[in-house]
């Protein structure tokens, strides 16, 4: 034999072996289902039905809303839902309360100037809700000290 009929054989050796790992393989990923050989069935054709006509809902007691009310720090409030559950101060008790779902009451801490040259903005007073009740809020203002106050709404 001469040298160029040795490579043919050995090429052929290769070729046996390369198809018999990928055949394995392929046996192994189809014993573990993640190849299937048989179509999967056509999904039957969705037959229209016929949907019930419109009922007319009560209104929801709450909004998808959500409102605050600002502050000087020189007043308190105190909030009163619809249900009459409260959030900000009591004055009789010197304490906060906060019993409205979804709300908070509190001192919110001035904005600080990052280069130093200004002085930072004054805390205010701040009530916020989301979500609150249908109906008329109570607001009771209470001043800590005699002057001019701000309130704003939003």
């Amino acid at each position: 034999m001469d040298r160029n009929s040795k490579g043919i054989a050995h090429l052929f050796v290769i070729i046996i072996l390369a198809l018999a790992v990928v055949g394995g393989i392929g046996y192994y990923a189809y014993k573990n289902g993640q190849i299937r050989l048989t179509p999967q069935q056509a999904q039957p054709f969705p037959t229209p039905t016929k949907t019930a006509s419109p009922t007319i809902s009560e209104p929801s007691k709450f909004c998808n809303c959500s409102w605050a009310i600002l502050s000087t720090t020189n007043v308190e409030f105190l909030v009163t839902s619809p249900s009459g559950q409260q959030t900000g101060y009591l004055q009789a008790g010197n304490s906060y309360v906060n019993n409205i779902p979804d709300a908070s009451y509190g001192i919110e801490g001035g904005i600080a100037d990052d280069t130093g040259q200004n002085p930072p903005s004054p805390s205010f007073n701040y009530f916020g809700q989301n979500n609150p009740q249908n109906g008329i809020y109570g607001l009771q203002v209470i001043s800590k000290q005699s002057g001019k106050y701000h309130l704003d709404e939003t």
